[in-house]
Order: C-alpha cells, then structure tokens, then sequence
C-alpha cells in the first residue's frame, strides 16, 4: 500500500487542495502567536510574554475542561512555541519542550487526530534542531551520531508517517500532503546537515 498515490482527476485534485489548506490553516491560525511569522515586528521577549499570558489562560481552561483533547493540543503548540524562541533567546528552557511532549501524548490519548501527531513531530523536530546547533562544535563523530541516531528524529518521523496515516484515514482518501510533505522536509534537512 502506497502512502501516496498519484491523482488523476481535477475534482480529486480540488478536493485535496482544500482538504490540504483546510489543515494547513487550522495548524497555522492555531499556532499564529506561537513565534513570529515573517513581517513580525514583535521581540523574542514580547512573544514569550504573550505566549506565558496564553499558557496562563488556556492552563485555566483545561482546569475547566481536563479532558479536551484540543486544549491539550494547543498548550502543546505554546509550549513548542515557548520552546522555540527561549532557544532563540539563548537561554532555552527545556522544561517547555518535556511540558509540550507530555500534553501532546495526552492529547493524542484522549482522541489521536493527524494534528497532534504532526505537532508532536514538529516539537520533536525541533529539539532535534537545537541539539544539532548545541554539536556545532564537538567533534565530527558526535554530530554525525546526532545526525543519523536521534531518538527525536526517529520519533518526528514516527509521528510524521501517522499523522500521514490518519489524515488518510479522517479524509477517507488518498491525499496526504501536509504531514507527508513535513516528513520529506525533515529528512531534507537531515540531508544538508550532513553536507556541513
């Protein structure tokens, strides 16, 4: 069984389009204020303030609701996000990224959907992004080994190909674009690491 399969009709290719961006702007707009997108005029500093503001009100909502699957989902992505830019910061918290994988296995407990499992992968990805900078300078069989032997790569790619499998599944079809696409990236990446 192919995980991708080509597409031979316009209204299969219509249909994918929209199913792709209907997934692709439910992660985006979810994760909007998790960094700066481009043209962003705000500061690291700023959008770790709102992002801790966020975290502060969603971490009331989920007292309120312990069992939704998508509040769990979405203090995952703050935490990616806080992660992401306490890196940028140089003063990376690793509580935030070990906070964003744990609601992330919740989430996807309570109701296993392909987002959660593609943002999982991105946070996983990301880790693995920043122990590659932190290897920049340790000797080339310690890089190599991060490069080629990561448990956080390893799992991306795991969550990548499920998050694959059940957008298969929920879309009752054989488009898979996003996370598909994700996981050609990050092997991508892997490849022009190797090359540095």
């Amino acid at each position: 069984k192919m995980l991708f399969m080509p597409i031979h009709s316009s209204r299969k290719i219509h249909r994918a389009l929209l199913y792709t961006m209907l997934i692709l702007s439910a992660f985006l707009l979810s994760t909007e204020e998790v960094a700066a997108q481009p043209g962003d005029q705000r500061s690291p500093e700023q959008i770790e303030k709102e992002l801790l503001e966020q975290l502060e009100k969603t971490n009331h909502e989920i007292n309120l609701n312990p069992s939704s699957a998508s509040l769990y989902e979405a203090r995952g992505k703050l935490y990616t996000g806080l992660y992401d830019v306490t890196g940028r910061l140089r003063r990376q918290n690793v509580t935030f990224a070990e906070e964003g994988l744990a609601d992330f296995a919740i989430a996807i407990k309570l109701n296993p959907q392909p987002t959660a499992f593609a943002a999982r992968a991105s946070l996983k990805e990301l880790i693995w992004s920043f122990q590659l900078q932190r290897l920049a300078s340790a000797p080339i069989e310690e890089r190599i080994q991060a490069l080629l032997r990561s448990p956080h790569f390893d799992g991306a790619v795991s969550d990548y190909l499920e998050a694959t499998r059940r957008l298969n599944k929920t879309l009752n079809s054989d488009e898979n674009f996003v996370p598909f696409l994700q996981l050609h990236l990050l092997y991508y990446f892997r490849g022009l690491r190797a090359l540095h």
